[in-house]
């Protein structure tokens, strides 16, 4: 059943935080504390996700279906409503510019070979480097196929 602007207002904050369902996957999260957020749940490459659409208070029902349909178009065209932001599009809807970096396979391992040496305590000189090399010699060999 869908909401109301009247049900919306009247609402009122439990002990635990509650959901008013709407229609096509928008809810109106309601906190404890008296917040009330809508939120569009949707399935994006067979996961479910959730994403933020505002406080009620900035954003009215009217408003919030609205910003639940152009999220929908992004899944339906298949983005992430999380990545709208970094997409362009002309006045007719159609997408015009993806503006989102994409990282190479080799960029991502180097980024992850530090964190994994940090996080082992390899980046320090003094330890032992044993474990250094042979990561170094695994990704060169196996994963990079340099």
């Amino acid at each position: 059943m869908a909401l109301t602007d009247a049900v919306v207002r009247n609402s009122k904050p439990q002990a635990k935080l509650y959901t008013l369902k709407d229609i096509q996957g928008l809810s109106l999260y309601i906190s404890p504390t008296g917040n009330k957020a809508w939120h569009y749940r949707y399935t994006f490459e067979g996961k479910r996700n959730r994403v933020s659409l505002g406080q009620y208070l900035d954003i009215c029902l009217k408003e919030a279906r609205q910003k639940c349909e152009d999220a929908r178009f992004w899944v339906k065209n298949g983005f992430s409503p999380h990545l709208s932001h970094a997409i362009e599009t002309s006045n007719r809807g159609e997408i015009v510019e993806v503006k989102v970096k994409i990282e190479t396979f080799e960029q991502f391992s180097a980024r992850w070979k530090l964190f994994k040496f940090r996080k082992l305590g390899l980046d320090i000189q003094h330890k032992r480097q044993s474990t250094h090399i042979q990561i170094e010699h695994y990704m060169r060999i196996d994963l990079l196929l340099a």
